[in-house]
């Protein structure tokens, strides 16, 4: 339920939760948005809760960047009506309509397989486990897959292996450049998943 407004940093704030369970923040301005420091702050007061933020202006690149990240955005017009009087609300309950999004990357632990897109992923236990562990690093607040984590759990050089998985997902069907949009190098840190949170799912 949405309550009084809550001050999360300079130029943001949370508005409250849905009874969806969505935690709604709005935003003055989409440069303040975009700074790594508020997309952190977001994510440390929604928890574990889908997020949607509602901004002035929403660009179609910001939009796809804060997807990416797991996290939706309206624009103000989209969530505001005017009534008989002439007068503006902020019709919140707009925001329940948003889709949810299908899982793109499906990962069964017990059956160890795993499909993209529809498309079965043939794995070797190895590249299985590598890509199990991005999977699961996904829906943590830093999706980044450390190099020396991915070191230390597969027990080889990290550009080695993604290297691999890499050459595995094209040997299962994906185009090269599908498979770099997948598994995505952050330079001097590590590596994550190329899509959002959302349209992961890891199954027993």
């Amino acid at each position: 339920m949405l309550a009084a407004a809550t001050v999360v940093s300079d130029g943001l704030w949370l508005l409250g939760r849905l009874p969806t369970g969505i935690c709604v923040f709005l935003c003055r301005e989409t440069h303040v948005l975009m700074a790594p420091a508020t997309i952190l702050a977001t994510r440390m007061a929604a928890g574990s809760a889908p997020i949607t933020i509602i901004t002035i202006e929403l660009d179609p690149a910001t939009e796809l960047q804060l997807r990416a990240a797991g996290i939706e955005a309206r624009s103000l017009t989209e969530c505001v009506l005017v009534d008989d009087h002439g007068t503006e609300h902020l019709a919140l309950d707009r925001l329940s309509s948003i889709a949810v999004t299908a899982p793109r990357l499906v990962l069964s632990r017990s059956r160890q397989s795993a499909m993209f897109d529809g498309r079965r992923l043939d794995l070797t236990p190895q590249m299985f486990a590598l890509i199990r562990l991005f999977a699961e690093q996904a829906g943590q607040r830093d999706p980044v897959l450390r190099k020396e984590t991915i070191d230390a759990q597969t027990g080889r050089p990290a550009n080695e292996i993604v290297r691999d998985l890499r050459k595995a997902l094209v040997g299962c069907g994906l185009s090269r450049a599908a498979a770099d949009a997948l598994i995505v190098t952050v330079r001097g840190y590590g590596y994550r998943l190329g899509i959002a949170p959302a349209e992961v799912a890891v199954e027993d």
